[in-house]
């Protein structure tokens, strides 16, 4: 499932599944993500979804815990990626990322970077082990 494609209409590149792992990655940041991020992310939003509010409401869904939202992950990585000076010139920019697993809260989470990845800078956020993608993207120049 693609949660965002920025700034732009659609540029024909390699789907994000389709795209081999990197040859490394790079830690960027350890990201803590408390029990109340889906609340507030939530409230900021108003994307008040019940997944993402509270165990109760979340069980009605199957999950034993509320889970973090799909962008405020994306948006913490962003936020990563631009404090390592990580950004797209000359713009106009894309970042395209795809949602790959829930997070149940809180969450311990790594924000990588793989900076040999061509054309386009390769990014994700993974499980605290790095074993696992929560959340895969890319960052290119138009």
């Amino acid at each position: 499932m693609r949660v965002c494609s920025l700034l732009l209409p659609h540029h024909p590149v390699t789907p994000l599944r389709s795209l081999k792992a990197p040859p490394a990655w790079q830690l960027l940041a350890n990201l803590a993500v408390p029990g109340n991020a889906g609340r507030a992310y939530g409230a900021l939003s108003g994307d008040r979804n019940p997944i993402h509010l509270s165990a109760l409401t979340s069980r009605l869904f199957g999950f034993s815990r509320p889970i973090a939202h799909a962008m405020y992950l994306v948006a913490r990585l962003e936020a990563e990626l631009a404090n390592a000076g990580y950004v797209a010139k000359p713009y106009p920019a894309v970042f395209e990322t795809e949602f790959k697993r829930p997070t149940p809260l809180p969450a311990k989470l790594q924000a990588v970077v793989s900076p040999a990845a061509q054309p386009a800078l390769q990014c994700a956020v993974l499980t605290s082990t790095g074993e696992k993608d929560v959340i895969l993207g890319r960052l290119y120049s138009k």
